[in-house]
């Protein structure tokens, strides 16, 4: 049976990540949100320091995670808004994290978890769920990697000179 949040909460995935789970049927949308926990988080609040190992990733609903340097004077590096993965790469590699996530300054946040136990019973069990979420993932690392490759190409060139090739 869906409840009245569940139905929100698939609105705003509908919404925010339109690629993801397009192929879902009624039944596999409730079983990815039934799955997931839901994190309501008050801006600023601090939801994974630098070098934590991660079980565990966010699906932003509403709201914006920033990505903070924490060593000495705080400096936000980049940020996430709805409908964005964060917190996957440490997830899947394993390795501690290179910044902490933050909620935004602005306004609260409510993401859906993604923790270990989830993903294993989606491989296991939901494989279509996966293979959905698992190319939501590929496709949001790729845009991460090719807007931060443009602007490194970019500052390249400007330290450089504008005639460099």
């Amino acid at each position: 049976m869906k409840t009245e949040n569940q139905e929100k909460i698939i609105e705003q995935l509908k919404f925010f990540c339109p690629n993801f789970g397009s192929n879902f049927s009624k039944e596999d949308q409730i079983t990815f949100v039934t799955l997931a926990e839901v994190l309501n988080a008050e801006r600023n609040t601090v939801i994974a320091h630098v070098g934590d190992v991660s079980d565990e990733f966010y699906l932003i609903l509403e709201g914006r995670i920033r990505l903070v340097d924490e060593g000495g004077n705080e400096i936000e590096v980049g940020h996430f808004d709805s409908g964005s993965l964060v917190g996957e790469m440490s997830f899947f590699d394993k390795k501690p994290r290179s910044l902490s996530l933050k909620v935004g300054k602005q306004n609260d946040l409510v993401a859906l978890v993604i923790s270990r136990k989830m993903y294993d019973k989606l491989c296991t069990e939901h494989q279509n769920i996966a293979i959905s979420l698992l190319e939501f993932i590929i496709t949001s690392l790729d845009k991460l990697v090719r807007e931060n490759s443009k602007d490194f190409s970019n500052m390249y060139k400007h330290v450089l000179g504008v005639g460099y090739r």
